[in-house]
């Protein structure tokens, strides 16, 4: 079944669809990391492992981060940030 408006030759305004899309996107995009976390589970310590597993736990490895990795780390988080900046000020022009 055709909707009205396009049986008619009428077509939505391209601009009124933006926040639709950008809402669909967004959601998406949650939808998406919310799967990948409940697929790909992650411990933060022995004890959650040792009761995920059931199993014993013989040693863990801390992570030492480096400068290098640091900086990186940095650097990634300012561009996620340049990143919704640019959005937020796209969408508001």
């Amino acid at each position: 079944m055709i909707p009205a408006y396009l049986a008619q030759g009428r077509v939505p305004e391209p601009h009124a669809l933006v926040p639709l899309v950008l809402a669909l996107a967004l959601a998406a995009g949650m939808a998406a990391a919310l799967a990948v976390s409940q697929i790909l589970p992650t411990f933060h310590d022995a004890r959650q492992l040792r009761q995920s597993s059931r199993r014993a736990v013989l040693g863990t490895i801390s992570l030492q981060s480096t400068q290098p990795v640091i900086r990186q780390r940095k650097r990634s988080n300012y561009v996620f940030a340049g990143g919704i900046a640019s959005l937020i000020v796209l969408y508001g022009t």
